[in-house]
């Protein structure tokens, strides 16, 4: 037997169906959620430790540091979604191209 996938969630969709899809989106949608939350959270630790240690402490390098690499996993994980088709973009992107045609 030979299976032939157009995209990446046609394995998904045969081996565990359709409802798969949208467990996986969501998940992905609240770790995208969680994980902009978490830069915020870091960004105002980097304030707060430059505030303390007037600049002379290495906390706001360390928070930044981790912000900057929360950001790449981010930057990954929208990619990534957008190229499986596990996130798609809202109707707003579809409304403004077809504006756009008109």
């Amino acid at each position: 037997m030979t299976l032939q996938f157009t995209d990446a969630f046609t394995l998904f969709d045969t081996i565990l169906g359709d409802s798969s899809k949208r467990i996986l989106s969501l998940i992905a949608k609240s770790v995208i959620l969680i994980l902009l939350l978490a830069m915020v959270i870091s960004l105002g630790v980097a304030m707060f430790s430059m505030m303390r240690d007037k600049g002379r402490g290495t906390g706001t390098v360390k928070a930044l540091t981790y912000r900057v690499a929360i950001w790449a996993f981010l930057l990954l994980l929208i990619v990534g979604g957008l190229y499986t088709g596990l996130l798609q973009p809202g109707g707003s992107l579809k409304q403004a191209a077809i504006n756009t045609q008109q």
